[in-house]
């Protein structure tokens, strides 16, 4: 039987607030709903991980409180540092002074005023971590996008070895270089994988499959978000 990753992007956040790692209520209502789903639907994890962030802890404890509330046996999370989320501060801090005189989203943004579309503001980041994923921009400093896949795969690599089905919940930045790392086609390149972190939705499932020992890793299902209800579809 071939083991199974499941990783999971964190319920929605606290954007436009002073301290964005927090769950909102939606965030951990969607949280709950996905483990209730997860139990409703017999899954059995022998272990669930999360990355070191508050918004990934505090999902992985609502997600397994709720899948314990409908009868399922489910591990307490453990925090895995290395699949924490790509140095999205340290990009813009970078990228940000480039445009903030002629571009008025990256000013409001650099100035740390919301004065934009949630649109705007994700069309913005994904320039700057496109920028990034294809080396232009770059620092001793700043991890390369290569640096960064390869501590998400270091992660997938201890989960395939640590048991037959782990969760992960993570951000959408490292889903979306596992998927890049397993040649899923909606992030064949590391520009691609840059852009798609954007549109990666809160508790969003990633199921990727792991053959016997030395075959590649797979996407057996990408992105599914179907035990969230009306309303609870976010991007935060």
């Amino acid at each position: 039987m071939p083991r199974q990753i499941f990783v999971v992007r964190h319920g929605q956040a606290s954007a436009r607030s002073a301290d964005y790692d927090v769950l909102s209520a939606l965030g951990a209502r969607q949280s709950a709903r996905l483990g209730d789903a997860f139990a409703r639907a017999g899954m059995r994890f022998d272990a669930v991980f999360c990355g070191p962030r508050r918004r990934h802890q505090d999902t992985a404890r609502h997600l397994v409180e709720a899948a314990r509330a409908a009868g399922a046996t489910m591990p307490d999370a453990i925090v895995l540092p290395a699949s924490d989320e790509l140095p999205l501060g340290a990009i813009l801090a970078l990228w940000l002074p480039r445009y903030a005189l002629t571009d008025p989203v990256a000013r409001a943004v650099a100035e740390r005023r919301f004065d934009y579309s949630d649109d705007e503001i994700r069309a913005l980041l994904a320039r700057a971590m496109v920028d990034w994923a294809v080396g232009e921009v770059a620092d001793p400093s700043l991890p390369s996008f290569a640096m960064f896949a390869a501590r998400i795969g270091d992660s997938l690599v201890h989960l395939r070895a640590h048991a037959q089905t782990t969760l992960l919940v993570t951000s959408a930045g490292s889903m979306a270089a596992a998927m890049h790392l397993c040649g899923h086609a909606r992030a064949a390149t590391p520009a691609d994988a840059a852009a798609l972190a954007v549109s990666v939705e809160n508790c969003a499932v990633t199921r990727i499959v792991a053959g016997d020992d030395g075959e590649p890793l797979t996407v057996a299902d990408a992105l599914d978000v179907s035990h969230l209800g009306d309303g609870e579809h976010t991007l935060v």
